[in-house]
């Protein structure tokens, strides 16, 4: 980046400023031989995933301006040249040559960078099948692109301006710093790092991503819960476990404890509400879980650890937690909680007061303790790094999974630029996407002998 910004001269011909923009990426972010920054026919730049067909495959497009153009676009203003001629790229790409796997759309001058999501040039554009028609009709290869821009482009950018959205980033603002060792290390030179990396550009899978689903986090999860994924006729559903059952699961102690009441007719019932107890328990839990990562990181140097089998023996307990310490005003709590959870806050949640299903049938606190089988696949070690076998209490065992990972927050990571175990970071990110999954498996439960989604 240095190396850009020193050489950038707003006096030099737009071809000069725009190699350096290529050999800025090729030499950085895009060094991989799989990528390529090139020209692509009337297109200024453009990034490739495979060098050898790069010709047809485009997956970036850029429209680039020299420096103190005045057709730049500004944050104020997008109704300029280069924003129609971006449009009328991506409509040629898009819909003349079939590329359907456009990621990305930038508008630049070698300092700002005006970063386009494809799917909203798609929403906006492509998807205007009237639109579209007059740009082809009118793009027949003579001298009109003028006519293009400015009586077809630029009354629909008129029109749709304010859904314009974009990221901006200028360069200019690392200049006095970039020399600088620790400016590596800033939030924002990460940020733009990330920006510009192929896995955001091009939209690359990144199995460490920390704000996709943890499959291995949800997999014993439901373990412990004593369920299990299913594909049914093409149908995913949460069923039992098939084989292994575990009678102090938490599904399976609940299921036995359901036995007998007469509004459940048979055994999917019987199991749904099982699993609709547990599901609401389950989300209290990593709820509980997210506070005490915090509480640890606002609180570095004391012991402010709340779940864990010292403080929480048995599901009495755990209730107690629910209902009379998440629940209620610190004044309001008996003597006894206000001494074992000095610490924890109250959070004024809904979350925390008894659930439909609870009244209906019963609190956490009416299943019984015991043990069950660790999962095989289990994330839990010895001392020696070996994994675990045999069995464990379920609310230990439930208890010392979620220890066994990173439950990071915001406040931790301004400290590090690169986490070194991503695969065990469960951060606020990831709970909302297991919250969102529990939510919905818990909306369908009382609807299917087994959970749609």
């Amino acid at each position: 980046m240095s190396e850009l910004l020193k050489h950038i001269n707003p006096e030099e011909h737009e071809e000069f400023n725009k190699n350096l923009v290529a050999e800025f990426l090729n030499k950085s972010l895009y060094s991989d031989k799989k990528y390529l920054v090139n020209t692509y026919q009337r297109t200024d730049l453009a990034i490739y995933t495979e060098t050898g067909t790069h010709n047809e495959h485009p997956v970036v497009l850029f429209e680039f301006k020299g420096p103190s153009r005045p057709d730049m676009v500004s944050k104020d203003n997008l109704k300029k040249r280069a924003l129609f001629e971006l449009i009328l790229y991506y409509i040629r790409e898009e819909i003349k040559n079939h590329n359907t796997d456009i990621k990305h759309l930038i508008i630049t001058n070698c300092w700002e960078y005006f970063i386009f999501e494809k799917k909203l040039f798609y929403e906006l554009f492509a998807r205007n099948k009237r639109f579209v028609q007059k740009v082809l009709d009118a793009d027949t290869g003579e001298d009109k692109t003028e006519y293009i821009y400015n009586a077809i482009i630029k009354p629909e950018v008129e029109r749709l301006e304010h859904r314009l959205q974009f990221v901006y980033v200028d360069l200019r603002t690392f200049d006095c710093k970039i020399h600088k060792e620790e400016v590596v290390n800033s939030k924002s030179f990460i940020a733009v790092y990330k920006l510009f990396s192929p896995t955001n550009l091009l939209k690359l899978p990144f199995s460490s991503d920390h704000n996709t689903l943890n499959k291995k986090f949800y997999s014993e999860l439901l373990y412990i819960m004593g369920v299990e994924e299913d594909i049914d006729k093409g149908v995913h559903r949460i069923k039992r476990l098939k084989t292994g059952k575990q009678s102090f699961s938490l599904v399976e102690q609940t299921y036995e404890k359901l036995e007998g009441y007469s509004s459940l007719t048979n055994e999917d019932a019987r199991f749904e509400a099982a699993l609709g107890l547990v599901l609401t328990w389950i989300n209290r839990v990593l709820f509980l879980k997210l506070l005490e990562s915090q509480l640890i990181c606002f609180n570095q140097g004391r012991d402010v650890k709340f779940l864990d089998i010292v403080h929480i023996q048995d599901y009495d307990v755990l209730h107690d937690m629910f209902m009379q310490v998440m629940a209620k005003p610190v004044e309001e709590r008996t003597e006894e909680m206000k001494q074992r959870f000095p610490d924890v806050p109250y959070l004024n949640s809904s979350l925390f007061e008894l659930a439909e299903v609870e009244e209906k049938f019963f609190p956490i606190s009416g299943i019984r303790m015991g043990e069950m089988d660790v999962y095989a696949k289990t994330i839990l070690k010895d001392g020696n790094g070996k994994k675990i076998a045999g069995t464990k209490s379920t609310l230990d065992y439930l208890f010392s999974f979620l220890d066994a990972y990173d439950f990071g927050t915001e406040q931790d990571k301004a400290h590090e630029a690169v986490r070194t175990d991503s695969n065990k970071l469960i951060n606020a990110s990831v709970l909302g996407l297991i919250f969102e999954k529990i939510k919905w498996l818990q909306r369908w439960s009382f609807l299917y002998s087994g959970i749609h989604y």
